[in-house]
């Protein structure tokens, strides 16, 4: 019986991404790549070393991932291919209470009472908020 095996360079290196976006600092990131023998995985954060193995933290900020997958064959030579994304990983408080928030304002002066009218306006997660005021206008002029 003959057994031929086969040696292959990785040809596909594909990043898994966690749920998301947004990002949380603590997410991590999965290499996975095909190769004979078994590929090993070495990754940069941003050029500078990260980890050694198929996953990665992401770190806060916003970061350059990138996973190389080297195969080495018996007689030492090496081949590998990468894969890049680019990720922010917000804290978990950034990530819980970014929101955008919309003010707007009408101010209006009555001329015979010479009152001033001011509606300000919030919107927040597709919510609106009105909030009324009135005062004197000599208060604004003091």
């Amino acid at each position: 019986m003959n057994t031929t095996l086969c040696a292959g360079c990785p040809d596909t290196v594909i990043i898994i991404m966690p749920d998301g976006p947004p990002y949380t600092a603590g997410d991590v990131l999965t290499c996975s790549s095909n190769g004979y023998p078994a590929p090993t995985y070495e990754w940069t954060v941003d050029g500078n070393p990260g980890s050694t193995t198929n996953t990665q933290v992401i770190e806060e900020g916003d970061h350059e991932y990138v996973c190389t997958a080297t195969v080495t064959f018996d007689n030492g030579e090496m081949c590998s291919d990468s894969a890049t994304v680019n990720v922010t990983g917000y804290s978990k408080y950034q990530k819980q209470y970014c929101k955008t928030v919309l003010i707007t304002d009408l101010m209006c002066i009555h001329k015979s009472s010479m009152n001033i009218y001011t509606l300000f306006t919030f919107m927040y997660q597709g919510r609106s908020i009105n909030k009324f005021q009135t005062a004197p206008f000599h208060q604004f002029l003091e």
